[in-house]
């Protein structure tokens, strides 16, 4: 008469450290299914890299990034409280290492015009909420926020990320990009790598590793600053 309880855990990333805690607190007999590998790169998410310094950032995100991702209809719109906004072609999530970075980032592109709305660990769960109901209504086209959404949320009509910081590990890379192309979708995800950064240089190199491992094309931005990591 003993009840039967079912726990089921999935994620996109399947560390050591997480399957040592499932062993613990799940029974013995426990199995594990595996699709296409426990750390992988979303394989419908189309990578592109961009090499800029803390500097210059901004403008790149604004110039290279937004700029270019005009709307075939009108590219102006007002919100309920009457303020002109610009218009992006889609939906863009651009995330940030610090709430700090985050909250400054989407005041920034505010003033430049692009309605942007922050969300990190920070601001309450009715907070946090309600930028995202925002986000899919499409009352504003950026959603700029820490890892904070990188797991576990399905942001509907999301086609773009930009890694505005580069994340610290290559589980958040992982999770961050892959908000997008979900439920058989293409996406597309820009990071944005410091080359001043060891952290950013770093994180390369594992990225180089893994996209060789998947027999993925590195990307030449890539290859280029692996150099002064193996220098060392």
């Amino acid at each position: 008469n003993e009840q039967i309880h079912r726990t089921l855990m999935f994620s996109a990333t399947f560390d050591g450290i997480v399957e040592e805690y499932a062993g613990r607190i799940l029974q013995p007999n426990y199995f594990m299914i595996s699709i296409g590998g426990r750390e992988v790169l979303p394989q419908t998410v189309k990578q592109k890299f961009v090499v800029s310094t803390k500097y210059q950032k901004f403008s790149v995100l604004c110039d290279e990034i937004l700029s270019k991702l005009k709307p075939k209809c009108k590219g102006i719109y007002k919100d309920v409280n009457g303020v002109t906004w610009r218009r992006l072609s889609k939906k863009v999530a651009i995330f940030c290492n610090s709430r700090r970075m985050t909250n400054w980032l989407a005041l920034k592109l505010s003033i430049r015009g692009w309605k942007s709305i922050p969300t990190s660990g920070e601001r309450s769960q009715r907070q946090r909420q309600e930028a995202l109901v925002a986000f899919e209504k499409g009352d504003c086209d950026i959603l700029v926020s820490t890892s904070v959404i990188s797991r576990g949320l399905n942001l509907v009509g999301l086609e773009l990320v930009v890694n505005y910081e580069m994340p610290k590990t290559f589980d958040d890379f992982v999770h961050r990009t892959g908000r997008t192309g979900r439920a058989g979708n293409v996406g597309r995800a820009i990071t944005i790598v410091d080359p001043d950064c060891l952290l950013d240089l770093r994180l390369v190199t594992e990225l180089i590793k893994e996209m060789q491992k998947e027999n993925i094309e590195v990307p030449s931005a890539l290859i280029e600053l692996n150099g002064p990591v193996n220098s060392d």
